[in-house]
């Protein structure tokens, strides 16, 4: 007897915001609906990926309005969907992503609220793995072709932009017959410097004398410990208790003038002088004191 669920539609609802990438290519869509799935999406969903509809429309998918779309039973997504996007959401209904919900308590909110069944693709286990947290499989050769000097625009997933970061600083280094540096945050270092950049250098031939000298700053921490992060302040609306100085440029050159910009790098000039100073963490609320500290004695936030 055939247990499978009558409705086998898989929708692919556009990301939110800025973001340009998309799980949904023609060629998944086609293997998708081989598998014997219906696959809908919104019109212009590869448009950030250089894919036009007429490919998907080719690989059989149905491009539809967004409310069709997100009223398939399982939805599909690269990044997030916001709170806005969950209120699309009815119980019964499945969504997978990959959420990072940990600390944005609006996201938790609103999955809670809508009912619906939420996958984040970082926790699926299998056999006791991570088998979507982990790098893909070999994809074969490719070549690419970027000028040493730039003008020009390129983009690339995270590993691939490390990589190239480090490979044009050792070809600079031999162009300028100077030390590259590369400056880069406290979470690219450790296991991300030992498992990606340093076998791929090695891989294209790069001796370690020529690698670029890697200097990783202080990690700056939210109120739960955790990174501050951009993608949750830009995305989600995250640390509206922070004051907007932190936060805004503009609003803490208006408030400070260009000098406050004289204190931040005496800050930063003193942690590289002492190293006890450049390895370790520092918290928003002391960034948030030490821009304060910037201002008349009657100007200093006193809530």
């Amino acid at each position: 007897m055939d247990t499978r669920p009558a409705d086998l539609t898989i929708g692919f609802p556009r990301e939110s915001g800025t973001e340009r990438r998309t799980i949904l290519t023609p060629a998944l869509a086609r293997a998708l609906i081989e598998a014997g799935f219906g696959v809908v999406t919104e019109p212009g969903i590869g448009a950030g990926v250089f894919t036009g509809d007429e490919e998907y429309a080719a690989a059989g998918v149905r491009l539809t309005e967004s409310g069709r779309v997100w009223s398939a039973p399982l939805l599909l997504r690269y990044k997030s969907p916001g709170p806005a996007d969950l209120q699309h959401l009815r119980p019964g209904q499945h969504i997978a992503a990959l959420f990072h919900a940990e600390g944005d308590a609006g996201l938790l909110t609103a999955l809670q609220d809508c009912g619906a069944t939420a996958w984040s693709y970082e926790f699926i286990t299998e056999h006791g793995r991570f088998p979507l947290g982990r790098p893909g499989g070999h994809h074969g050769r490719y070549s690419e072709f970027v000028h040493i000097d730039g003008g020009g625009w390129y983009d690339a997933n995270t590993p691939v932009r490390s990589i190239q970061k480090g490979y044009l600083l050792a070809a600079e280094r031999e162009l300028y017959d100077a030390c590259s540096v590369s400056v880069d945050g406290a979470d690219w270092g450790g296991s991300w410097h030992a498992s990606v950049l340093a076998p791929a250098l090695a891989q294209l031939g790069i001796p370690p004398e020529d690698w670029p000298v890697s200097i990783f700053t202080p990690l700056i921490t939210d109120r739960t410990g955790g990174k501050l992060s951009k993608t949750l302040y830009v995305a989600h609306g995250t640390y509206a208790d922070l004051p907007e100085l932190f936060l805004n440029l503009g609003v803490l050159l208006v408030q400070h003038g260009e000098q406050i910009l004289e204190l931040v790098w005496g800050e930063v000039t003193r942690w590289a002088r002492e190293p006890r100073r450049l390895h370790r963490t520092y918290t928003v609320d002391y960034i948030t004191a030490l821009l304060d500290a910037g201002l008349p004695a009657a100007q200093l936030r006193t809530a």
